[in-house]
């Protein structure tokens, strides 16, 4: 997980990358609102939490060959 606008006034204390190291990525489930971002790899298996504020919001993902599908939970 990367943010492009690292401020530390923008995303969790200025700290624009969270990674982990496997050997296999069989999923990933991002769930964000306005003011945070989880990020579940592998059905929980690793974690990704982080406070959010953007001064305009946008989401970009890229996973080469993979199958994505972005929905908005109401």
């Amino acid at each position: 997980m990367r943010f492009t606008d690292n401020r530390k006034t923008c995303v969790s204390a200025g700290r624009d990358c969270r990674y982990v190291e496997t050997d296999e990525v069989t999923n990933i489930r991002v769930i964000a609102d306005v003011s945070s971002v989880e990020v579940f790899v592998n059905d929980g298996e690793y974690v990704f939490s982080t406070r959010y504020y953007p001064d305009k919001y946008s989401i970009n993902v890229q996973a080469e060959g993979a199958d994505i599908c972005l929905a908005e939970i109401k």
